[in-house]
């Protein structure tokens, strides 16, 4: 059954991570599964999570089709999900809890046309069946993770899909684009094919280069399978020497009006000695002086600000992780990386800067959980 993974604009959030996983019988044993399918979204992600997402759908994957002769699809997924609650409960007994509340995931497996699936976090699966879209996850909701163990995966949904069905499973940015311009979830309907796909991101260009997250596309049909991952980048800005250097450098220094009194010029084209030959020469000289003196300033200011955003989010990292651990009945190690938090933003709070605002909301909520201790 052909599916189209479209991935929009996965790299513009750094603290964002995307990415979807179809999976297919390598063995003849493993036919009698069916396909399998992951797609994952973490929030507020660290640098070291950039494989979290793959780590959890290889540990789904090696599980559901371990024992591929003795179980069903439903069974196969059940056993597959409890595996990649231990993963997390590992993760977590580690001291690594900052995925937790910004873990979203959805997991589905099709064995011809019978539909296995669930989802945790902010993740949409619809169903569209002649032209009517359904929220086949809407009763998979979890309102709290389930600590001890730990189970973040909770239960399966099952149903019988029909030729010409379109499975479609949207991360929280792109379900709410989609539910906002009805042309697209109309467009996405009628999708038969690469072409339809193709139309979509055609027509819709403009609006899709604004969205960050995955659209998902399974179609039902007798077709070969047919794998599409299509990922769109928004087009950056095309580089203007005049934005980059001459504009800025306009704040600091306009062209100076020199008035020169009315010149005579004689046939050996000899200039009057009104200005001195050696001070318009300096006039340019003192302008490259200006302008490589702003770009070293302003190179200065970018790498301090850079500085600066970096310890605000560290600050921030520190205080989700706290928030997190106060889930889990830790309440001791959150203070201790509430403190740590509150340390790292306190020199913001003090300096003239473009971030000085934000640091201060931060240390107020930070003073809140200190206090409370």
């Amino acid at each position: 059954m052909p599916v189209f993974e479209l991935h929009f604009n996965p790299k513009t959030k750094k603290d964002l991570i995307l990415d979807s996983f179809v999976y297919e019988p390598e063995h003849i044993s493993e036919k009698r599964l069916g396909s399998l399918y992951v797609v994952g979204e973490l929030a507020q992600a660290m640098p070291q999570k950039s494989r979290f997402l793959s780590q959890i759908a290889s540990v789904i994957k090696k599980e559901y089709y371990a024992a591929s002769l003795k179980k069903s699809p439903e069974a196969s997924l059940k056993d597959a999900l409890k595996k990649a609650n231990e993963f997390l409960d590992v993760e977590t007994r580690k001291g690594d809890v900052s995925w937790l509340g910004n873990l979203s995931s959805a997991v589905l497996s099709l064995k011809e046309y019978s539909l296995n699936f669930t989802k945790v976090g902010e993740m949409k699966i619809l169903l569209i069946r002649q032209g009517e879209i359904i929220d086949i996850s809407q009763n998979l909701e979890f309102k709290d993770v389930e600590p001890y163990p730990l189970k973040v995966f909770g239960n399966i949904a099952s149903g019988k899909l029909l030729p010409d069905d379109k499975v479609v499973v949207l991360t929280k940015e792109v379900f709410s684009v989609f539910n906002k311009d009805q042309g697209l979830l109309t467009q996405l309907a009628q999708v038969v094919d690469e072409k339809g796909v193709k139309e979509i991101i055609k027509t819709k260009k403009q609006t899709l280069a604004e969205v960050t997250g995955i659209c998902f596309l399974l179609l039902v049909t007798e077709k070969p399978q047919a794998r599409q991952t299509i990922s769109l980048h928004r087009e950056p800005p095309k580089f203007s020497f005049k934005k980059a250097f001459l504009n800025p450098l306009s704040r600091f220094w306009k062209k100076p009006k020199i008035e020169l009194p009315t010149i005579k010029l004689s046939f050996k084209l000899a200039i009057p000695s009104i200005i001195p030959r050696k001070k318009i020469i300096l006039i340019p000289v003192l302008i490259l002086i200006l302008f490589f003196s702003f770009l070293v300033f302003q190179s200065e200011r970018e790498k301090e600000l850079k500085e600066y955003q970096q310890k605000l989010e560290e600050a921030k990292s520190k205080m989700m992780m706290a928030e997190n651990l106060l889930i889990l009945k830790k309440e001791e190690e959150a203070q201790i990386l509430f403190q740590e938090a509150q340390d790292l933003i306190l020199p913001l709070t003090k300096r003239k800067s473009p971030l000085r605002e934000e640091a201060l909301s931060l240390k107020e909520s930070l003073e809140k959980y200190l206090e409370e201790e």
